[in-house]
């Protein structure tokens, strides 16, 4: 996720690309002093999944484009798939 920050001194106002967990973690400095992390209505996402070809979605083993973590859902309900996670998985 992109965060806006601000130095409550000068002013000075910058984005950081953190993840959720980390979002106020090794804020930047500026006059000295930590940078506060603002409410903006900074809507940029970094996406977390690049569209890809799955050949194991597909019945006929052709491939199919997806595009997303819930296109990728809705493909394995569609095709009567679901995932199976062994040890040591995610």
């Amino acid at each position: 996720m992109i965060y806006d920050v601000r130095c409550r001194q000068c002013d000075r106002r910058d984005e950081i690309v953190r993840t959720v967990d980390e979002r106020d973690t090794d804020l930047p400095q500026c006059c000295g002093q930590t940078m506060r992390r603002i409410i903006s209505l900074n809507q940029n996402i970094h996406p977390d999944f690049e569209p890809y070809i799955d050949e194991n979605i597909s019945r006929t083993g052709d491939g199919v484009w997806v595009k997303s973590k819930q296109h990728r859902q809705e493909l394995l309900r569609q095709n009567g798939l679901s995932e199976a996670y062994g040890k040591g998985w995610i």
